[in-house]
Formats: C-alpha cells, structure tokens, sequence
C-alpha cells in the first residue's frame, strides 16, 4: 500500500480532514493516533478474515 493510499482512506472513508489541536507536537500525536487506528483496522481485517 503507497502513502497517498493511506491517506486517502484516512480522508475519505474515515472523514478526517482536519486537525483539532494546534501546535507542532499536539498535531505529531494526532496524527499518530490516527495511525494508530488506521493499522488497528487493517490489522482486525487481516487477522479475522
């Protein structure tokens, strides 16, 4: 999967489009947590399918 892939289903299936926080290190955790449950979600997919 390229990045632009995973950003695009974090955008469109998952309806984020913009940050809540301000500041460089709130937005690096967002971000992160986004992630987190982007892989979260691929994971349980790959795992109970």
């Amino acid at each position: 999967m390229t990045v632009e892939a995973v950003f695009g289903n974090i955008k469109q299936n998952k309806g984020f489009r913009r940050f809540n926080l301000r500041g460089i290190e709130k937005v690096t955790t967002e971000m992160g947590l986004i992630a987190i449950a982007h892989n979260l979600q691929r994971f349980s997919k790959a795992r109970f399918a």
